[in-house]
Parts: C-alpha cells; sequence; structure tokens
C-alpha cells in the first residue's frame, strides 16, 4: 500500500535542474543587492524573492521569508493569507 500524504515525512522542496539552482542562487543575490539598497520597511526586495520561491516552487524558503515579514508586520492579513497558500503547496 502507497504512504497517504498523513504517513509522509516532511515535504521535499522540487528538486532543481543544475540550471535552475543556478538561477535561483542569482535571484538570491539579487534579492541581497536590493535589500542593501531599499528603505527597511520597504518590501519590495521580499516580494521579489518570494516570486522566484514561488516560480520554482520552493515553498519551505517561502515560508521562511514570509515568518521574517510576519516578524516586522505581526498579524498582517495579506501575509497570513500568502502563508497559508505556501503552506498548501507542501
Amino acid at each position: 500500500m502507497a504512504p497517504t500524504k498523513k504517513d509522509s515525512p516532511l515535504p521535499r522542496p522540487k528538486l532543481l535542474t543544475p540550471q535552475a539552482q543556478k538561477e535561483l542562487t542569482q535571484a538570491e543575490k539579487v534579492y541581497q543587492d536590493l535589500r542593501k539598497q531599499a528603505k527597511a520597511d520597504d518590501p519590495t526586495p521580499e516580494i521579489y524573492l518570494l516570486s522566484v520561491y514561488a516560480e520554482y516552487g520552493q515553498y519551505k524558503k517561502m515560508l521562511e521569508v514570509i515568518d521574517a515579514m510576519l516578524a516586522k508586520k505581526p498579524g498582517d492579513p495579506k501575509l497570513m493569507e500568502l502563508k497559508a497558500l505556501a503552506k498548501s503547496k507542501l
């Protein structure tokens, strides 16, 4: 009998090709540059990074970014909605 979702261990991140890994690494560098240039309360760099992670199916990484954003804006309804969406993809 095949394991059910309940029996499965923690979700695995989507497997990436070497090219996709390279692109993801580059996007993370772009994020770091954007973060250095943006004001502390500007969410644009995180939104960029979230969009890249979503494109590559990196939902666990999305949750890490969202949690960091929620630490700055606890209970933000849009962030909570985004977190629920990312969790549903795991």
